[in-house]
């Protein structure tokens, strides 16, 4: 009788748990009754230690038993069934980490999972950099990752999609434990991506950037989730431009550095916005760089009572650092970072050059016209509501313009057009799929135009419940 994956990794849990409980085998040699008499039962020698959450199944788990715990882990009885549903590739893969676990032998400070991949990512690498060798030969770093990223998404236009799933009626917490779900899963990231909003009718190319902009916004600033016992997590701590991944043996025992790499790999590939503000010295290691020879500044340090011993910055994100690199593999783009440095920043942009100025904004802008096929305002109408608009851009600061063209185009990266029309609304909306906003016609001073405008841009989600 045939077993289920399911079934096949607790086996393997099973196995694993019992050859680690096992005392090695003794030489044959007198053994002192002292010694003896100092022989403790494990159960009784154990000391209480630190119980963290499982994020796929939210058991409460003692935190030196979490790696043993994710090999056997398989989610709520929901998520078992939505997996086995999913077909043949999770089956393979499942199948692929019960046989390794069986077959190689496993220390306690080293998982199943870290025993398979780098097999399969090598293979990944050699095949991508095979296919998209041409771009090696594109001159400029920002049409050389273009070129890479439609050959990749081409070649994986076919297979499997990927559908991702949000309802906004959770609570945030919820919400944010569906897309670490999610990026946990072992999946094919190339292939096409399907987003869902669950209580909101929206649809289209604007739901995709809802969701890598709120992905990117947890990254940058951190999850609600209480994931390491500090309350907010934040995976990225320091100053502005210094940002070094989190010292936290909670979020690397979860493997959370290895989802923040699928997470910022999987946003580059569909063009989305970024993580700024990585430490450069961090960014140099993670592209394979000699920790030694790593550039590093006090500021590099957030915890100010260790900047006095610097060489700690990189020594203890070591681990961070490879779960990234795991990340940003599994996704496939990893080929093109490390074949061209100068595409690198591309993905990790400074602070500074994401902050917006008005005229990034207005030279983009379309202007309405007096032939448009849309409601039929007059001229003087027109001219006075972009007016309005001209004048809010050209005073905002950096962050606001970021909120405006959020509200705008759905996230925080320039399209080639921003369109605006006139309507008879009685607020300001937005079209993100055709990157146009719709200002209503009504308003007669800026100052009323000015407080609707920034009601509607810090306002979240789609509003068309």
């Amino acid at each position: 009788m045939s077993k289920s994956c399911p079934e096949l990794l607790r086996e393997a849990a099973n196995l694993i748990e019992e050859a680690l409980s096992r005392s090695p085998t003794a030489p044959a040699a007198p053994v002192a009754p002292a010694a003896q008499s100092q022989q403790i039962p494990a159960t009784q020698s154990r000391t209480p230690v630190q119980v963290i959450p499982c994020i796929t199944c939210q058991k409460e788990v003692p935190f030196s038993e979490m790696k043993l715990h994710r090999l056997s882990c398989n989610g709520t009885p929901m998520q078992e069934s939505e997996r086995e549903q999913e077909g043949g590739q999770s089956e393979e893969n499942d199948s692929e980490t019960a046989l390794v676990s069986d077959s190689v032998p496993v220390r306690p400070e080293t998982s199943a999972e870290s025993a398979v991949v780098p097999t399969v990512i090598v293979n990944e690498e050699l095949d991508c950099t095979e296919t998209d060798s041409e771009c090696k030969l594109i001159k400029e770093p920002t049409q050389a990752a273009k070129v890479f990223k439609e050959n990749l998404l081409r070649e994986h236009a076919t297979g499997k999609p990927l559908r991702m799933k949000m309802d906004v009626r959770d609570s945030e917490e919820d919400r944010e434990r569906e897309l670490l779900l999610f990026y946990k899963q072992q999946q094919e990231w190339a292939c096409p991506l399907h987003c869902t909003l669950v209580g909101d009718v929206a649809i289209g190319e604007g739901v995709m950037r809802y969701f890598m902009t709120t992905i990117i916004s947890k990254l940058q600033f951190g999850f609600s989730l209480d994931l390491g016992g500090m309350g907010r997590t934040l995976l990225f701590e320091g100053e502005p431009d210094h940002l070094v991944p989190a010292a936290s043996e909670a979020l690397i025992e979860s493997n959370l550095f290895r989802v923040a790499g699928r997470m910022l790999a999987h946003t580059f590939l569909h063009d989305g916005p970024h993580v700024t503000g990585l430490s450069p010295a961090v960014i140099h290691v993670l592209f394979n760089g000699d920790p030694e020879m790593a550039t590093v500044v006090t500021e590099d340090c957030p915890d100010l009572h260790i900047r006095s011993i610097i060489e700690l910055v990189i020594g203890r994100t070591m681990r961070q650092i490879k779960q990234l690199r795991k990340g940003l593999k599994d996704v496939m783009v990893w080929p093109l970072l490390a074949s061209r440095p100068d595409v690198v920043p591309l993905l990790f942009p400074k602070m500074a050059e994401m902050q917006f100025t008005p005229q990034m904004l207005l030279e983009k802008i379309t202007w309405p016209v007096e032939d448009s096929d849309d409601e039929d305002f007059d001229l003087d109408t027109t001219c006075r509501i972009t007016g309005f608009l001209r004048m809010f851009i050209e005073t905002a600061s950096s962050g606001t313009l970021a909120q405006l063209l959020t509200f705008w185009v759905g996230w925080e990266m320039l399209p080639p057009e921003l369109r605006v029309e006139i309507s008879g609304g009685t607020l300001p909306t937005s079209s993100t799929c055709f990157e146009t906003l719709k200002l209503p016609a009504h308003f007669k001073i800026y100052m009323d135009f000015e407080k609707a405008l920034v009601a509607a841009i810090k306002s979240t989600g789609f509003g068309l419940v």
